[in-house]
């Protein structure tokens, strides 16, 4: 038990806490190195989220196959005719289309089963307009199954409207239903075209010897007006009749592909289908291209060159109390800068990227396009810091249209694997014959590995809240510091203990010779 300077009249706990202040500057010092571990990992994570979001998304797309080669398709005479759409595989060239006919899908229409002069509301419950119907005697709450085209549909009159019956057959079915309300019948059309479109309705089960098929029938004919009759006399679907290039030809569906080209028929006429390289779209993508890795860049450079101010320490415990909020913001924004200051594994990344976008790109392709500065992209003043610019717009389209392939391949050359070096097991694509984008993707690679060793990071993942691997060399570097921190703070708790027990037996002692002093002044006083 503690005892409190009454004998001693000290201020015994302020002068154990002034003592434990001085021993605890050691501990302090290491907490701050401690959160500069740390503020630096979570530097570390951020950059790495970005190189991730980089080269696994953005890269990653830009170097798909056919998306940096788009094409384009053009439609010339009786341009409402058709519509088109190119993809990547596409090739130049122009193709004729004369439709004669377009695709139909099979329709059939139903018999009347509502009564004339009369309607129903689709959105209320069979079972609820008994009158409106020209046979009643169904409308019940029993279950009542059938199946279209092999899907089976189950219906209950008492639980379903007419609304919820369409949508049953529309969401299951490959038959598209509709309520005729001027006829007071349904009409079923294949969501399929062509010849061979069917719509076959059937009583579940379909065995004239099962109990439940004759009811199911009946429902069918009378409550929907399925008959036999209405199936009979559907009217068929038909293929659509074009000529290709003066080639007589048919199709089961009004959209298809055809060399990379997808057309879709509108109506009756003749045109022209012209096809060519979509330079707008890959200028755009250059150009989208060129920002994202500026961003990167700047990133970059920013956390190398940032400024370090040292006598900014992480803040105490004891330093916070004293601080408003925004002090402590700014000093932190302070601590926290230049972290990452001349890092080796960011500079060595810039080096790399800089690299990957100046080195020549052997191709098959023109050798008057084998670098960037050859299609008008260049770097800007030496305060740029490797941004690139397009510097020459023209230039670059003049390249893309004389010879897109070599541009395209600049960027997206990936070529096969090779040995490293001669007699090596080690295959590697060879960067001087390997695109830009590639070749960013191959080098990044590199830093991301070494930013998960250093920081524990995933080489895949953009995510700042995961958990960080606690291998990596800050991770056993705070790990440490965890350590040597909780060992010395047991120290100081053992220390304060030790300080407490000699002010008490100060105390104790005191209390003692005031005791004594005051007996030997009663005895003379008496």
């Amino acid at each position: 038990m503690r005892i409190s300077g009454f004998a001693s009249g000290m201020d015994i706990d302020s002068m154990v806490q002034q003592l434990m202040k001085a021993k605890r500057i050691p501990v302090d010092t290491l907490g701050q190195k401690k959160q500069i571990l740390e503020w630096r990992r979570e530097s570390y994570r951020e950059i790495n989220a970005k190189i991730v979001d980089f080269r696994n998304n953005k890269l990653f797309n830009y170097n798909k196959a056919g998306t940096f080669g788009q094409m384009k398709a053009q439609v010339s005479g009786d341009t409402a005719a058709i519509s088109v759409k190119a993809d990547g595989s596409a090739i130049n060239g122009t193709m004729s289309i004369k439709v004669d006919s377009l695709a139909e899908p099979r329709t059939t229409v139903g018999e009347a089963f509502i009564k004339k002069g009369s309607e129903i509301d689709v959105t209320k419950k069979l079972t609820e307009q008994l009158d409106s119907f020209i046979d009643d005697s169904l409308i019940t709450d029993q279950k009542y199954t059938f199946s279209i085209n092999g899907t089976k549909i189950t219906v209950n009159p008492s639980e379903m409207s007419m609304k919820d019956i369409i949508s049953e057959i529309n969401s299951k079915t490959d038959v598209q239903a509709i309520y005729d309300e001027g006829k007071g019948a349904l009409l079923l059309t294949t969501k399929q075209t062509g010849k061979n479109a069917t719509i076959e309705i059937l009583a579940d089960p379909n065995d004239p010897n099962d109990p439940n098929f004759s009811k199911n029938d009946e429902f069918l004919k009378n409550a929907l007006g399925i008959t036999e009759e209405s199936i009979k006399n559907s009217k068929p679907g038909q293929d659509a009749s074009l000529v290709i290039n003066g080639v007589s030809t048919t199709r089961s569906s009004n959209s298809f592909t055809i060399n990379g080209v997808s057309i879709t028929l509108n109506a009756k006429g003749s045109s022209t289908i012209t096809t060519s390289r979509d330079i707008d779209k890959i200028v755009d993508d250059i150009k989208s291209f060129i920002n994202d890795y500026n961003d990167l860049i700047k990133l970059l450079n920013d956390k190398t060159r940032e400024e370090r101010y040292s006598k900014y320490k992480p803040l105490t415990d004891d330093q916070r109390k004293d601080m408003k909020e925004s002090e402590i913001t700014l000093w932190e924004s302070k601590a926290k800068s230049g972290l990452l200051k001349n890092d080796g594994i960011l500079t060595k990344a810039l080096a790399d990227m800089r690299l990957s976008i100046y080195s020549e790109v052997e191709t098959t392709g023109s050798k008057n396009i084998q670098q960037i500065t050859q299609i008008g992209i260049e770097t800007g003043l030496r305060t740029d810091l490797g941004k690139l610019y397009l510097k020459d717009e023209d230039k670059l389209r003049d390249a893309l249209t004389k010879d897109p392939d070599a541009v395209i391949a600049l960027f997206t050359a990936s070529p096969a694997l090779e040995p490293s070096e001669a007699g090596s097991t080690n295959m590697v694509q060879k960067p001087e014959k390997t695109g830009i984008f590639q070749r960013l993707y191959n080098n990044l690679k590199d830093a991301l590995t070494s930013i998960s060793d250093k920081a524990g990071t995933s080489a895949y993942s953009t995510s700042l809240t995961d958990t960080l691997k606690s291998d990596s060399i800050l991770g056993k570097g705070i790990k440490e510091l965890v350590d040597k921190i909780r060992t010395q703070n047991d120290n100081l708790s053992m220390l304060e203990k030790r300080y407490y027990r000699q002010f008490t037996a100060m105390e104790t002692a005191m209390n003692k010779f005031n005791s004594q002093s005051s007996s030997l002044f009663g005895m003379t006083n008496g």
